[in-house]
């Protein structure tokens, strides 16, 4: 193989290499983003476990509590759940009415746009409105007829 059919194969030979790397970054995305999306999966499943733990707090203690130190005092949670994973933050959280509640997170990535979730979410700032079903009747408002 002469000098110049070698540098030629080896430019062939880069370009190939170069175009796999590029359509493999396409297909998969680049491991930045794969690491900041397995962030705000980790975010989403802190906040479905504040959620789980809310729930159960309102059925046993007919409501809500007004923060989430109340909660962590329980020892039904976690205290590495109640903040964001690389922040550190505690997450946002806020009565909303007697049986409603707000929970906010900040995301660095949005959910993929087929996906349907109850914690779908932009890039950003994101807050999820939740009713609690565990709330005995007895505890919630009368409605007006």
């Amino acid at each position: 193989m002469s000098r110049g059919s070698a540098a030629l194969f080896t430019l062939a030979a880069g370009i190939v290499v170069l175009a796999a790397l590029v359509a493999g970054f396409l297909a998969v995305g680049s491991p930045t983003r794969a690491r900041l999306q397995r962030q705000d999966a980790e975010r989403v499943q802190d906040l479905s476990s504040i959620s789980t733990v809310l729930e159960a707090y309102a059925a046993l203690h007919h409501g809500l509590p007004e923060a989430l130190a109340t909660v962590r005092a329980s020892g039904n949670i976690p205290t590495s759940s109640l903040r964001d994973p690389v922040s550190g933050a505690p997450y946002e959280y806020r009565t909303t009415g007697v049986a409603s509640y707000e929970i906010c997170a900040l995301f660095s990535t949005a959910t993929n746009e087929a996906e349907d979730s109850v914690w779908s979410h932009r890039a950003g700032r994101s807050c999820f409105r939740r009713e609690v079903d565990s709330l005995p009747a007895a505890a919630r408002p009368a409605i007006p007829k």
